[in-house]
């Protein structure tokens, strides 16, 4: 079996082998359409609620202001680790065997959502983002792990260096955003509880006329 043909995603890091599983950035002709598939942590249900109220904050701090960025609903806030983009479905259960392996290997990290920020930088803000910290260095471990896993796929390895957070907003311009950058600075201090999360899921992108939803479609625990 080849190696996988996949563009280069937000966090990726691949290269190939002869049984490996492979995606394709189109079905093959006569199959059904890929799926789009990313690893991530998902987020226990009390620190998705501080982590919505601090938005709701934002948000109300913001209407006071003229910028008005697209924010992310709250029901999909999770810990990215690693896209996967476009994976033939017959060769999906080839992916959850190895990550199953590959997390039993792995403590669990000790994790606080914290620090608000922008991507690139407040000059032309794209992204409004949190960010993860780990007590340990078992959340980096683990990443690393799955970019060497994803690299024996032959996806395309990652350039930009692993930065756990969860997005919050997107910008749609430069309106607004030096009071905007005013309304951030004043919630700087937000912490979220600790929390270990005990697995790794996989989860589906599913694109419909009301956005994209992401569904599970299987937890790998950890340890």
């Amino acid at each position: 079996m080849g190696p996988i043909e996949n563009s280069k995603s937000e966090m990726a890091g691949d290269a190939g082998s002869p049984d490996v599983p492979e995606a394709t950035d189109r079905a093959d002709e006569g199959q059904v359409d890929p799926a789009r598939l990313f690893i991530a942590i998902k987020l226990p249900d009390e620190v998705v609620a501080q982590v919505t109220d601090l938005m709701g904050n934002l948000k109300k701090g913001f209407g006071f202001t003229s910028c008005r960025p697209a924010w992310s609903d709250p029901e999909t806030l999770h810990l990215t680790l690693r896209f996967l983009g476009p994976t033939r479905r017959q060769d999906i259960d080839r992916i959850k065997a190895e990550l199953a392996k590959l997390a039993k290997g792995h403590d669990r990290p000790n994790l606080r959502i914290m620090g608000l920020d922008v991507f690139p930088d407040w000059r032309r803000p794209k992204v409004l983002w949190v960010g993860v910290k780990d007590k340990s260095e078992a959340l980096a471990r683990l990443q690393a792990e799955i970019e060497s896993q994803c690299a024996a796929w032959g996806l395309e390895p990652e350039v930009k260096p692993f930065r756990p957070h969860l997005t919050l907003a997107r910008f749609k311009g430069q309106k607004g955003v030096g009071a905007a950058r005013e309304i951030v600075a004043g919630h700087k201090g937000f912490r979220s509880d600790r929390f270990v999360p005990g697995e790794i899921v996989i989860f589906e992108s599913v694109l419909s006329p009301r956005g994209a939803s992401h569904a599970p479609l299987s937890f790998y625990p950890l340890g």
